[in-house]
């Protein structure tokens, strides 16, 4: 009883608060191989951002190996550990054309 009593008030004081999606070169479409910034032809970090940004949706938590385009070819960067899970800078979304 007394843990059942413990949930219910650590559910009331847990604060919900509203996620936004920040504008940073990982989500953008000019970003390729490498972090180089395909419009600009610069290395960028994980922080960076400019004027040019067009974000794109196609990254998610449910991105990995599975639904790459590389996965199980030969522009598969790093075809040994490539499994489902596993998720590395070369990930583009596989179409279905």
């Amino acid at each position: 009883m007394f843990f059942v009593y413990r949930l219910i008030i650590f559910e009331e004081n847990i604060n919900i608060m509203n996620l936004e999606t920040v504008s940073t070169c990982v989500n953008c479409e000019n970003l390729s191989k490498n972090f180089v910034c395909g419009k600009h032809n610069l290395n960028v970090g994980l922080y960076n951002v400019c004027e040019s940004h067009t974000k794109t949706n196609a990254l998610t938590k449910n991105s990995n190996c599975l639904n790459c385009s590389h996965y199980g070819g030969t522009s598969c960067t790093h075809p040994k550990d490539a499994s489902e899970g596993m998720l590395c800078f070369d990930w583009e979304l596989t179409t279905n054309n």
